[in-house]
């Protein structure tokens, strides 16, 4: 029997394997850490909760990891949810509010260089 709606993963849980897969961590890393992580009780308020009372949990089932893909790649600026043209768009466009920083930075630099080779039509210039 399964409860529906399904018990919810405690936010630190994934605040710490989002930072693991920030410095690359395996999916098998993720999944050591929160075992010894829950044994040691070391999670946020892990240890004031009753777990039969509690409404949150900080086991990470293999379902998780979905959601984890989507946290993971929206602090990239990346919407897994919306389709490929439409994030590289949001890359792409220099007005965009999605758009990272570094790659403004890039995109900037890119352009004044391009403006200094081809001159401000952008190599449309007849030779």
């Amino acid at each position: 029997m399964k409860r529906m709606p399904a018990i919810p993963l405690h936010q630190h849980v994934f605040e710490v394997a989002l930072q693991q897969l920030k410095q690359g961590a395996t999916i098998t890393a993720i999944q050591m850490r929160n075992v010894e992580m829950c044994k040691a009780q070391a999670y946020r308020d892990q240890r004031l909760s009753d777990p039969m009372q509690a409404n949150q949990r900080y086991h990470l089932e293999a379902s998780d990891f979905s959601r984890l893909y989507v946290l993971h790649h929206r602090t990239n600026g990346i919407d897994v949810k919306r389709p490929a043209e439409l994030n590289v768009d949001n890359w792409l466009n220099k007005s965009s509010r999605v758009l990272p920083k570094d790659l403004q930075d890039l995109s900037l630099a890119v352009a004044v260089e391009d403006e200094e080779r081809w001159g401000k039509s952008g190599g449309d210039q007849a030779h």
